[in-house]
């Protein structure tokens, strides 16, 4: 998630939609006083550290207390925790925790991409943490940071292990992928625009020009290299695992008009 104050918009970041190439590219055109989340992969966080200054890390991810409710206050205290501005931090959230005028004035944009392709990214993706989990867990835990936990219950909860592609998707595990609810309140998507990771990088020209920002860097290849390259979704998804996909996000494919 990014939230610029100097150019005024709010990245809310999805799951498996190129989220991190774009948060670190808008990292480079951020201000001081933008809010700027983690980029959480260690491997992530090197790439970005590999392109140069100008860069921003994390900064500003903790809530203003004038923003917090008493059982936020509560809680806060009893978990010894302070609430943050998450990576993948939903529109809910984010309007409570900022100001009204931040909420209606500034401009609101995130991406979708065709769920048959998304399932498949993320089968592969979850392969590799999780091989990277079972080769270095201290490691992997230590890169990851406060999220850490996250990813380790969810690995313990609902592992991919050596399940086939297709079990992935009949499992279930597929439909924890995040989307569509990050975008949306109570089913209104909220967002001025959803850019179509299928031609994302003409979009973020058009986004660029919307917010007149002239320096936009190119966006660079983050999370590359879990996928085979031959994992294209039509050859890999059988009839049961494309109905069963198009069952659990018929809302994006209804509202986009995404077909296998």
């Amino acid at each position: 998630m990014i939230l610029s104050h100097r150019h005024r918009f709010l990245f809310i970041k999805t799951e498996k939609t190129a989220g991190t190439s774009i948060e670190i590219a808008l990292s480079k055109i951020c201000g001081p006083d933008d809010v700027i989340t983690r980029v959480v992969h260690p491997e992530d966080r090197e790439l970005k550290a590999s392109l140069g200054p100008g860069y921003r890390g994390e900064q500003h991810e903790l809530v203003p207390l004038s923003k917090y409710t008493p059982l936020d206050l509560a809680q806060a205290v009893a978990r010894r925790r302070l609430l943050r501005f998450e990576n993948h931090a939903g529109a809910a959230d984010i309007r409570r925790f900022v100001a009204p005028e931040v909420w209606s004035g500034y401009y609101k944009f995130c991406v979708e991409r065709n769920p048959w392709d998304k399932v498949v990214s993320s089968y592969w993706w979850w392969r590799k943490l999780e091989a990277q989990h079972r080769e270095d867990p201290v490691a992997l835990a230590r890169g990851l940071g406060r999220y850490a936990d996250g990813v380790r219950q969810r690995i313990e909860r609902s592992p991919v292990g050596d399940m086939s592609l297709s079990e992935y998707v009949q499992s279930g595990r597929a439909n924890l992928l995040r989307g569509f609810d990050l975008y949306s309140i109570d089913g209104e998507i909220v967002v001025d625009r959803v850019l179509r990771f299928e031609r994302l990088e003409q979009e973020l020209v058009e986004i660029a020009e919307r917010l007149r920002i002239p320096d936009l860097p190119r966006l660079p290849r983050a999370k590359a290299g879990s996928r085979p390259k031959s994992a294209g979704y039509r050859e890999v998804l059988g009839p049961a695992d494309r109905d069963k996909i198009a069952r659990v996000f018929a809302r994006e494919i209804a509202y986009f008009g995404y077909e296998f």
